[in-house]
């Protein structure tokens, strides 16, 4: 779901030029056309912006806004708890011996049974798929670690990181962030609205 379903991309609501005479260039994306708002993010692999902008996940091929960070929550936990139970299956599979000694007609699924016969085969399909599990498992419990805080915190990850990529650059060079925390008020976009109503 988390894949197909739009993050949230900003669409445009009034003419780029109008709205740019009005606010500051900085709270334009020229990109889009749109005038930005406080936790929106231009994503450079979408190419659109995308409100609540957390990031871009190259495991959905989606970028995670505000429509489907939801869906993306339960992916990953989804993820996790398969990732689980393939590894503790696994194990188990490992710890309850086959027997061997069955003939064909005594095993009902002497047809899904790979290594009940050889059992070399059995542990290494076994530990290569452990491997494999604990492999991806690995990113996949820091994933939920940073999203379930993220969300308790109601941030996103983009907003985490980059304010403490500001906070160190701040304090490196002395400087703060060029574009601030300035954006466009309600009253202008009003007013930008009202004019464009008599315009036409």
């Amino acid at each position: 779901m988390a894949s197909i379903i739009d993050p949230g991309y900003i669409k445009p609501h009034f003419k780029f030029i109008d709205v740019l005479a009005k606010v500051h260039p900085c709270e334009m994306c020229p990109d889009c056309e749109v005038l930005r708002t406080p936790r929106s993010k231009h994503c450079a692999i979408c190419n659109r912006c995308v409100e609540r902008f957390d990031h871009h996940c190259p495991w959905i091929n989606n970028c995670v806004g505000i429509n489907n960070h939801n869906a993306f929550l339960i992916f990953i936990l989804t993820l996790l708890a398969v990732l689980v139970s393939i590894i503790s299956s696994s194990i188990l599979t490992l710890i309850d011996e086959c027997n061997p000694k069955l003939t064909d007609n005594e095993c009902p699924l002497i047809e899904l049974c790979i290594g009940c016969k050889d059992l070399w085969l059995r542990y290494i399909m076994l530990l290569i798929t452990v491997l494999i599990c604990l492999f991806f498992g690995a990113p996949a419990i820091l994933l939920c670690f940073v999203h379930i805080k993220n969300y308790a915190n109601g941030k996103t990850t983009n907003e985490r990181f980059a304010r403490q990529a500001r906070t160190t650059s701040a304090t490196t060079h002395g400087t703060d962030s060029e574009r601030g925390d300035s954006f466009a008020s309600l009253a202008d976009l009003k007013e930008i609205a009202g004019e464009e109503a008599r315009a036409q």
